[in-house]
């Protein structure tokens, strides 16, 4: 596994404890995206979606 996913994943992780949500579930429900993507993001085995300008 790529060093940077996993970090990504880690921050997520940390980001999303600090703002309050425990469930990966409610906080994929608040963000409109599935609760396994949020899941693979933070175990670093999936790509954060890239951004348009």
């Amino acid at each position: 596994m790529p060093e940077h996913r996993r970090a990504f994943g880690g921050r997520l992780r940390e980001l999303r404890h600090e703002g309050g949500w425990a469930s990966q579930e409610e906080f994929a429900h608040h963000v409109e995206l599935d609760r396994t993507y949020i899941g693979g993001l933070e175990q670093g085995v999936r790509n954060p979606p890239s951004t348009s300008s």
